[in-house]
This record gives C-alpha cells, sequence and structure tokens, in this order.
C-alpha cells in the first residue's frame, strides 16, 4: 500500500468511530466498538500496524446493560499528531478538506461502518411493491452545518 492510501485510510478511520488524543507529546489512535463488529477492529488495526504498533484488548465495561466492547489503541506517533491538526477543531471532530479530496468509494464505506446504517423502505410494502426498497444514512449529526454542506458538495463531486 503506497502512502497517500494508507494515510487516505487512517484519517477516514478517524474520521469515522476512530479517534487522536494526546499521550505525552504525540497523539495515539484509540477505536472502540461491539465485539460483534471486531472485524473491522482488526481490519483497522492491519492498517494502523503499517505506522506503529497496536494492542487490541477487551474493554471491561460491568455497568447494566453494556455489550461487550474491544478497543484498538496505537502507540503514539507524529502522523496522528499532524492527522489531529487537520481534522480536529479544538477537541471537537470534523472533517479535513485535505482529506475530503479523496473522497471515495472505499471512504464512504469506512465511513459507512463506523457511523452508517441500512433500511428498508416500508413505503413499497404499503404500494405492495414485490422488491424491497433499502435506504442508505451517514450519521454524520457531529457535523456542524458548513462541515455538513462541505462534506455533501464532496460526495457529489
Amino acid at each position: 500500500m503506497d502512502k497517500k492510501e494508507l494515510y487516505k485510510i487512517v484519517s477516514y478511520l478517524i474520521m469515522g468511530d476512530g479517534g487522536v488524543y494526546y499521550s505525552g507529546k504525540e497523539c495515539r489512535f484509540v477505536m472502540n466498538m461491539l465485539k460483534a463488529n471486531s472485524d473491522y477492529i482488526y481490519f483497522a488495526n492491519e492498517i494502523l500496524q503499517n505506522i506503529t504498533s497496536t494492542n487490541v484488548f477487551d474493554v471491561n465495561d460491568k455497568r447494566e446493560g453494556r455489550k461487550e466492547t474491544i478497543c484498538l489503541m496505537s502507540k503514539s506517533h507524529p502522523l496522528f499528531t499532524q492527522m489531529r491538526e487537520q481534522i480536529y477543531t479544538e477537541k471537537y471532530k470534523g472533517l479535513s478538506p485535505h482529506y475530503l479530496k479523496m473522497l471515495d468509494w472505499q471512504s464512504l464505506a469506512l465511513l459507512y461502518m463506523s457511523d452508517g446504517g441500512l433500511y428498508i423502505d416500508k413505503a413499497n410494502q404499503k404500494r405492495e411493491l414485490i422488491n424491497d426498497s433499502y435506504s442508505i444514512s451517514l450519521f454524520m449529526k457531529r457535523l456542524s452545518y458548513k462541515s455538513g454542506k462541505i462534506f455533501l458538495s464532496s460526495f457529489k463531486k
């Protein structure tokens, strides 16, 4: 995998469910996910090991009603610090115009696996159509109105 492809994937992992947080002078990557979706954690783990070492472990959360969760955590690395400066505004995650230029099917798939949903259109059942119609959503409610407009414009391109 070339450097540009690696940076694209890592940036979309961060803009999705992953995050980069200071651990000393540099940042580390952290992502928690339900154990039922561990394939996504292990995919991210393989990618991040091209940058630095990582650890995947069970999260011990004994609160009532909590499902089993796993965590992926990397060692600190200057790349994660650089990406934090491009993606975060203060402590809030947003979209990086730089990485939005690389938006493609793979980037959208990463966002979908982090913050997406698939729904059957119930209106078709009322119209007695034979085939179901599906609707895909990306739940990017954390974005400001301006960031949402920028994302939509990039998506259309």
